[in-house]
């Protein structure tokens, strides 16, 4: 069978994907079966995408090799009971300098337990009859997929960093302006926020990680927003009709979207 097979963990309904495609973006899933081992479920993963590709290239579209990567989503015990996703050497083409692919993971390892990783290749058909080799990513690196860096293993920091970089970057264009704090005001809660907020209900990022993500950085912007940068850090964060001024809370934001995706979703059957 090809794709995955997918339970709801709270309706303990089942259903079989093949993948996600929005548009251009596609993402094919293989998964492993009860009898399968790796080679086996890498090679049903070759085999779609070998379909999807002829598929493309019959209607007059090809795959793009510099566009398309690949990885695998396995987990190994660690010594401690714990469970990590196992890493594959990140591909050269992911580490060239000044265009490292975020959450990059370059450390070493001691053992040879990921090596069969390194092993497999896959590829994708062309319009010229040959074959081309893609990149595989580690577990943790991330390639922006509908406006978002959202790993395999789950993790926030690359979109945090990106959020970050995001901040630092206009926070040092509001300082270069030297615009009135109205105006300074109205450019965060229009212009900002409504980027920094996209996609924040799917991240499953700890309360700790979301404090820590923004927290220096909305200090730095204060005195550009007209507010005394001594003020306690709560009154950043309280409504202004509470006598607070009315800073936006990742923390808040994020758990705000993630409840209102979870009314939107739960008890329908569409995902629309």
């Amino acid at each position: 069978m090809r794709g995955v097979f997918v339970e709801s963990p709270i309706s303990k309904k089942c259903c079989s994907k093949a993948g996600i495609l929005y548009v251009d973006d596609t993402n094919l899933w293989a998964g492993l079966a009860r009898d399968d081992d790796l080679l086996q479920t890498a090679a049903k993963a070759q085999d779609s995408i070998d379909s999807w590709g002829e598929l493309l290239k019959a209607t007059g579209g090809s795959l793009n090799p510099k566009k398309c990567f690949w990885s695998i989503h396995d987990m190994a015990p660690r010594s401690d009971g714990t469970w990590e996703y196992r890493q594959c050497a990140p591909a050269l083409s992911t580490i060239e300098e000044g265009k490292e692919m975020p959450g990059t993971d370059l450390d070493d390892r001691e053992d040879d337990r990921d090596q069969e990783l390194n092993d497999i290749t896959m590829t994708i058909p062309q319009q010229n009859g040959e074959a081309a080799t893609i990149a595989q990513l580690q577990s943790s690196q991330a390639t922006v997929n509908l406006g978002l860096l959202a790993p395999p293993n789950g993790s926030a920091t690359p979109q945090f960093d990106a959020m970050r970089n995001r901040v630092d970057t206009w926070t040092a264009q509001i300082k270069g302006g030297h615009l009135p704090a109205r105006s300074n005001w109205l450019s965060y809660q229009c212009q900002l926020w409504p980027g920094l907020k996209y996609g924040l209900g799917v991240y499953a990022a700890t309360m700790d990680e979301l404090e820590k993500c923004l927290r220096s950085r909305d200090h730095k912007i204060l005195s550009s927003l007209g507010i005394c940068r001594n003020i306690p850090t709560e009154l950043r964060y309280i409504p202004s009709q509470y006598g607070g001024f009315a800073l936006k809370s990742l923390t808040s934001e994020a758990t705000a979207e993630a409840l209102n995706m979870f009314l939107q979703h739960y008890g329908t059957d569409s995902t629309l």
